[in-house]
Formats: structure tokens, sequence, C-alpha cells
């Protein structure tokens, strides 16, 4: 296996861990305020320990299929040799205290 399968293959792998991942948590997060975790919309109690936890799953899991999609290979920059150009806020003054 080349060098190239070999790492796809796990970079595939990684979302379906991430989904189980997803998956868990929406059922504790269901089960903790006592709603079917079949529903398609829920909305949490804001003492529901599990929420955060789920929303960084979903967050890791979006992050996982955008690298498999693109084999690893996010964030690469290229450099062209050229100057960024960042956008410029206009400058205000600082109010009085």
């Amino acid at each position: 296996m080349s060098f190239v399968e070999e790492h796809t293959k796990a970079l595939v792998n990684i979302p379906d861990q991430w989904r189980a991942t997803v998956r868990k948590c929406w059922e504790d997060a269901c089960k903790f305020d006592g709603v079917d975790p079949n529903e398609k919309f829920v909305v949490f109690s804001d003492d529901n320990p599990y929420v955060p936890f789920h929303n960084r799953a979903v967050q890791n899991l979006r992050e996982a299929e955008a690298q498999a999609a693109a084999f690893g290979y996010v964030g690469l920059q290229i450099d062209t040799g050229r100057k960024k150009r960042r956008a410029m806020l206009p400058k205000q003054k600082m109010p009085k205290r």
C-alpha cells in the first residue's frame, strides 16, 4: 500500500469515528433532558452538561470531513512571492474615560 493510499484510508475513517461520538453526545444530551433522540429539532436546557461536548464533537466532525474531502491538505497555502494585502480599518479615537 502506498503512502497516499495509507493516509487516505486513515482520513476516511476519522469522520466515521467523529460521527459515532456526535451520536453518543446527542443521545446523552437528549437523555439528560428526557427527549427522544430520534427528534430532528431539540432545544436543550441551559444546565445540560452534554451540550458543550456535542457542539465540540460536531465542530471536529466538520473539520475531519473537510480534511478527508481534501485528502488532508486543508490549510495548505502556496507562496506566490507577493505581499499579502490586509484590510485596514480606519483609525478611531479611543473614548475618554
